[in-house]
């Protein structure tokens, strides 16, 4: 059986990330296939004698290791890397430990999981989190939703030449066509020019016409990148030369559901490239007391149980309202049902997944967390204010 683990990778002794891209690849041969990698972060020690600062990051894996071979596996790439165990909390070249193992709780000499200090800690709460963000705790609870208690802990994100998070998250830098036979999909559309349209779009100087300008390039980019794998059908046709056989997308026209207000700035882009899908209208509001999502208006094309549903949100915050609007549309049958939006917070994905399991989101980016008042950090703003030019 595959079961799906979390790994902590440390060091501060060295040429730290030599010893870090080291581990990376060791884990990938003997413990099972990488299929998330966090950012790096530089981190002070905590605890323990004077010491240099830290580089940690955090590799998932998919194994069919026992959580004990883990470990025996992790003790190796340790010593291989020159680990030596004089002083508790003491430097080291590489320090690995075995957060969390599948939904598992195990307490055993030598060995708990998950981690006895992992709700203590940020600089393995947010690696954790930027690689797994739906990640959760024997029992159900959302990992990211630790990260408030140990907010004043200070953590930077640092770039290493070669490191594979950057092209290798699990929901960050995922490519669009590694979809999962798992429920809670969340794929990350990396495109350079999805996350270079992004980043303009983040800045608060932009106006909003190049606001709006920028959200319909980018929708149709990502709109491209969501119906990849769309079903195909051959009909016979005739070019200016021959008869031939030819694709086409088979079954009725898929259907694109825009979440109002902010979800028309997306609707446009997706119909660029998809100009004879048939589209739908949910009208919610967030509550600002409770956050929780309020129906004002639903219209839908008919024979949803035929067709593709892809829902359209630019942001995807505390997952109210993306859970109102799928909530709603199940209850029409439909075939399937798919989530875009431009960014999303890993509280919004744990909330989302947790009502829908079934279904993938597709986004430009996983942001750090929301804050008090339900906004996406760093995020963008309010998307609906900047599409509208309102306040």
């Amino acid at each position: 059986m595959t079961v799906r683990a979390a790994i902590g990778l440390g060091s501060n002794l060295g040429d730290r990330a030599a010893h870090l891209l080291a581990a990376v690849a060791a884990l990938e041969e003997r413990v099972g296939d990488a299929v998330g990698v966090s950012p790096v972060y530089e981190t002070a020690p905590v605890g323990g004698p004077d010491q240099g600062a830290y580089l940690n990051a955090v590799v998932v894996c998919d194994t069919e290791l026992t959580p004990r071979q883990v470990l025996d596996e992790l003790l190796g790439i340790e010593r291989e890397q020159g680990r030596e165990r004089r002083e508790r909390w003491g430097p080291r070249t590489l320090d690995l430990d075995l957060l969390v193992y599948g939904n598992e709780a195990i307490d055993e000499p030598g060995l708990t999981v998950p981690h006895p200090r992992l709700a203590e800690r940020r600089f393995v709460l947010e690696p954790l989190v930027a690689a797994w963000p739906d990640a959760t705790l024997p029992g159900g609870a959302a990992i990211c939703e630790l990260l408030p208690a140990v907010g004043s802990q200070e953590v930077s994100e640092v770039a290493v030449p070669g490191w594979p998070g950057e092209r290798r998250r699990l929901y960050r830098g995922v490519p669009a066509t590694a979809r999962r036979d798992v429920a809670g999909d969340v794929i990350v559309i990396d495109h350079p020019l999805v996350q270079h349209k992004l980043t303009l779009m983040r800045r608060k100087e932009t106006s909003t016409a190049e606001f709006r300008k920028l959200l319909r390039e980018i929708s149709a980019l990502m709109g491209y990148e969501v119906t990849r794998d769309l079903p195909l059908e051959d009909v016979e046709i005739e070019t200016p030369l021959a008869t031939m056989q030819a694709p086409i997308v088979a079954g009725l026209k898929p259907v694109v559901v825009s979440i109002l207000r902010a979800g028309g700035g997306i609707l446009e882009g997706v119909l660029d490239v998809i100009p004879s899908a048939r589209v739908g209208h949910i009208g919610l509001y967030r509550d600002h007391d409770t956050l929780e999502a309020v129906q004002y208006y639903f219209k839908m094309p008919d024979k949803l149980e035929e067709r593709i549903v892809i829902v359209v949100d630019p942001m995807l915050a505390t997952g109210h309202s993306a859970v109102a609007a799928v909530d709603r549309i199940k209850r029409r049958n439909p075939r399937e049902v798919r989530f875009v939006c431009l960014v999303a917070a890993p509280e919004g994905i744990a909330h989302f997944h947790q009502h829908h399991p079934d279904v993938t989101v597709w986004t430009a980016a996983i942001d750090s967390h929301l804050n008090e008042v339900g906004y996406i950090v760093p995020g963008l703003g309010d998307a609906g204010d900047r599409i509208f030019g309102t306040k």
